[in-house]
């Protein structure tokens, strides 16, 4: 679409273990967001995306092979924003660019694959031979008439006077054969830049041709000819039966565009309370704020939508991301983090940076409790069981740390920190032969170990032998 990218993860019923984190641009790499999805099966897919700032669609096997990983990475140096939404037979993902501008109604209609870049569309006909006339293009600005022109027909004269009965808005000229109406008002909705809300009952095709006059008055003569009504309020156009009565919500309006399987467009009414809708506009703004890296600011702004929507659990975590990752505010994170956890129970993302910040705040009983919930899933995180077995170590919990450590390299092999961490908490417990063997190993592993420490390390197995 012209302002965001969707995806829709299609499954056999509802997913509602995910998790996502953010890759920065590193060698080979954009941008990019990872999405885990423990216990799927799919086939290989890996998609080319243009015109977006999503780049690229793959999936990935994840660790022993339990789950996929969708990797969406970005076309530009900057990570994309993005929103995920369970639903009934998956996952909707939407993708917007913080630094696409508001297209003008040329592009908009382009985009819709109705009007070409020329702003010219073609229709097949039941015979599939002629192409008609623009469905709809803005008519540029009218050139003075020439002295040997300025007498125009009565009925030219009567068109640009259409002023006169309060039609001044921008002037179109449509050319529609037998196009349904739905798609009729999702065209005058992005010419004219305004909500267009359809009422169900509202159906049937259209066969109209209009020059150079404006988009209101098109309308109406549109509502006229299929007996239907308009009411119009803050930038909102509702479009009904004549015989059916609106009454405007006290609560916001919204519009959800919904595409049925013949393409037609029908455009339902939502009810959002007017602290959601401020809400939603400040976390756009923080959100612009974040990606521009003013997270103090951003953080701010996130704050006071979660006042206006305190059962946002998606909300509180993302607080408590900012203030851990990017301004370690300890106490801010351990604040923000308990309420995610208590709106979002089976986030282990969120119990996991809970328990870091109450980590750093030496709340330990706390902290363990949080940790605990981190590794509850059955595949817990690598982030999970590092962090788990590192907060273990520094308080002396050596049992406890070395079973994190066989964990993690039980679900994904040893790794370098895993190997020298599991040697020096057997160094430090006494156990000198079991720590001179993990030192050997390390040696011997064909990983790129540093100067200082691969010498640390011998003087270590020298020490141990003794």
């Amino acid at each position: 679409l012209p302002l965001e990218t969707r995806l829709h993860i299609k499954s056999a019923g509802p997913i509602s273990d995910y998790t996502t984190r953010s890759l920065d641009k590193d060698m080979g790499h954009m941008p990019r967001i990872c999405l885990d999805l423990p216990g799927v099966e799919t086939k290989k897919i890996d998609l080319q995306i243009e015109n977006s700032p999503l780049g690229n669609v793959r999936s990935e096997m994840l660790d022993k092979a339990d789950g996929i990983r969708f990797v969406l990475e970005s076309a530009r140096e900057s990570i994309f924003l993005y929103d995920i939404a369970a639903t009934d037979n998956g996952l909707d993902i939407i993708i917007t660019d913080p630094e696409t501008d508001v297209p003008e109604p040329d592009a908009v209609l382009a985009a819709t694959g109705l009007v070409k870049e020329d702003n010219r569309a073609e229709t097949v006909q039941a015979e599939k031979t002629a192409a008609i006339k623009p469905i709809l293009q803005p008519v540029s600005v009218k050139k003075e008439m020439d002295a040997e022109n300025s007498a125009s027909s009565p009925g030219e004269a009567g068109l640009y006077n259409l002023s006169f009965a309060g039609y001044t808005a921008q002037k179109i000229s449509v050319d529609f054969y037998k196009i349904d109406l739905h798609n009729v008002f999702r065209l005058i909705g992005d010419i004219s830049k305004k909500n267009i809300v359809v009422d169900e009952a509202v159906n049937g095709s259209l066969t109209l041709t209009l020059n150079d006059v404006p988009w209101d008055f098109a309308l109406d003569i549109i509502l006229n000819l299929k007996d239907l009504q308009k009411e119009e309020r803050f930038n909102t156009i509702v479009i009904s039966p004549k015989d059916k009565n609106f009454n405007w919500p006290k609560v916001g309006v919204e519009s959800k565009l919904d595409i049925k399987k013949d393409n037609t467009l029908v455009i339902n009414q939502l009810k959002t309370p007017v602290e959601k809708l401020e809400a939603r506009k400040l976390i756009k703004q923080a959100t612009n704020s974040e990606s521009a890296g003013d997270y103090a600011g951003a953080l701010d702004m996130y704050e006071q939508a979660f006042q206006s929507w305190p059962d946002n659990g998606k909300l509180a975590k993302k607080i408590t991301m900012v203030a851990l990752g990017q301004l370690g505010l300890n106490a801010k994170a351990a604040h923000y983090g308990k309420i995610a956890s208590q709106l979002l129970p089976h986030d282990t993302n969120v119990a996991l940076q809970t328990a870091v910040s109450l980590a750093n705040l030496e709340k330990l009983e706390e902290a363990r409790e949080y940790f605990d919930l981190a590794i509850s899933e059955k595949h817990p995180s690598r982030q999970a069981l590092s962090c788990y077995a590192a907060f273990c170590e520094q308080n002396k919990s050596y049992d406890m740390a070395l079973f994190m450590l066989s964990k993690f390299e039980d679900l994904y092999g040893a790794s370098l920190e895993t190997m020298v961490s599991k040697a020096r908490i057997l160094d430090k417990t006494g156990d000198s032969t079991k720590a001179k063997e993990e030192y050997r190993e390390i040696l011997l592993s064909g990983y790129n170990i540093p100067t200082d420490l691969k010498k640390f390390i011998k003087i270590r197995i020298e020490i141990n032998k003794r």
